[in-house]
């Protein structure tokens, strides 16, 4: 097998460019979701459990969202390397409706089965009871999360790899000041443990959801992204070239997505 080495510097500064704050998001995305975890270690094993567990449910969700970047992504960057706006934006259309619709279904399954949901991963009784405090809240994350998250992540293909950094240092920071103050009783809030913490979380995604699409609808100008495209209807042949697409992302995902 012949290998060869890129000697074009500029080449390993755009790829440094990207991937640097696309390791750091993934790095701070980590950090948010194991907050809830740390901070309720105070609390015992019961509600660490509970937590810990919710979230695997909740990681499950993620990768739903992932496989819908894994196609769009794909035709977006093709599209924009064509100079092709007009369909650029009608793919972050395309995204952001199945991301709703996957979101919806899991809202909804969240809040009529959150005690059968936390009995897949355990039989214990107080755990399940903790978990359900839990997920109440967690029903009310999905839609803001998932478009928030497919939104920025999209916005790596039209060049913009720092808005997704950006907006998990921020969700990070509003993360670990609403878990102390809602987990802990600070600040004057109540203290609600691990309700808390899920109600922490939902205030650190709002956050991240309102810089997401006030920078896509109002700060950049590249794209040119308008509340109208988010809504214009797509053609079946473009949803047929996004599948196609996502199933090859989805057969190409590496095991350890799934564990």
């Amino acid at each position: 097998m012949k290998i060869t080495l890129v000697k074009d510097r500029e080449f390993y500064r755009s790829v440094l460019a990207i991937m640097i704050p696309v390791a750091l998001q993934q790095a701070i995305n980590m950090g948010v979701n194991m907050l809830d975890t740390m901070m309720l270690g105070s609390f015992g094993e019961i509600q660490l459990s509970a937590s810990s567990l919710a979230n695997q449910y909740y990681s499950f969700y993620q990768i739903l969202c992932n496989g819908i970047i894994g196609g769009t992504s794909v035709l977006a960057a093709q599209y924009w390397g064509a100079g092709d706006k007009g369909r650029v934006r009608e793919t972050f259309s395309m995204a952001l409706r199945l991301t709703v619709l996957v979101s919806l279904f899991f809202s909804v399954l969240t809040w009529l089965f959150p005690a059968q949901i936390m009995s897949i991963y355990t039989t214990e009784a107080q755990v399940i009871e903790q978990g359900v405090r839990y997920l109440r809240i967690t029903t009310f994350i999905f839609v803001i999360h998932g478009t928030g998250f497919v939104a920025a992540q999209l916005m790596r293909s039209v060049g913009q790899a720092r808005l997704g950094l950006m907006v998990s240092c921020i969700s990070f920071v509003v993360n670990l000041v609403a878990n102390y103050a809602f987990i802990f009783g600070k600040f004057g809030a109540p203290r609600m443990e691990i309700a808390g913490a899920a109600l922490g979380t939902l205030i650190a995604r709002t956050a991240e959801f309102a810089t997401t699409f006030l920078y896509i609808l109002v700060v950049d100008k590249k794209l040119g992204l308008r509340v109208r495209d988010l809504v214009r209807s797509t053609s079946a042949a473009f949803y047929k070239s996004y599948f196609r697409l996502g199933r090859r992302c989805w057969s190409a995902m590496p095991c350890w997505a799934w564990a």
